[in-house]
């Protein structure tokens, strides 16, 4: 199953590239200028908008317009997915694989890993941690959402005998 899922993200993956690269060279052809580079990063979130808001006119469409607009769905659920079975940081792969579809390729190309101790995984994961508020009284980091009294922390070991909510101004 594994390996179905990563030959499918591959092959997602090189599709976006393809057409991630015949985009960029029909900007290119132009000037490049600054509203090219919003341009590039609105592309796939764009195809993706037009495809849920235009689902009817987008299954008549030919296979390639088909491809283009399935793809930016496709790509961030295969990167959850294939994120989970490697066990990766799945909103970090989620997220950039919304904006970057190519991404898929790297992804499905790395080896099973470990995601962080935090429910959410990676860089966002921790954002999102730190921002929610659950912090270990003696470290000081993030810890998972999920933490309560009785536990230890994750990243250094601290029991927690209570819990205490701190309101901030």
């Amino acid at each position: 199953m594994k390996f179905i899922i990563r030959i499918l993200a591959i092959s997602a993956g090189l599709g976006a590239l393809i057409l991630t690269g015949q985009m960029v060279y029909s900007t290119m052809w132009g000037r490049w200028e600054f509203g090219h580079i919003w341009s590039f990063l609105w592309h796939w979130p764009g195809k993706l908008l037009f495809a849920l808001f235009n689902f009817g006119e987008v299954i008549k469409s030919p296979p390639l317009e088909l491809a283009v607009s399935v793809l930016p769905i496709i790509a961030p659920l295969l990167a959850l997915l294939l994120a989970k079975l490697l066990d990766r940081p799945r909103l970090d792969w989620f997220v950039l694989t919304l904006i970057f579809p190519v991404m898929l390729t790297v992804l499905a190309l790395m080896k099973p890993g470990r995601a962080s101790v935090n429910p959410y995984g990676g860089a966002l994961g921790h954002f999102f941690a730190a921002w929610r508020g659950k912090y270990c009284g003696k470290c000081q980091k993030a810890v998972p959402l999920s933490s309560h009294a009785g536990q230890r922390c994750p990243f250094c070991g601290a029991y927690w005998s209570y819990e205490r909510t701190v309101q901030s101004r």
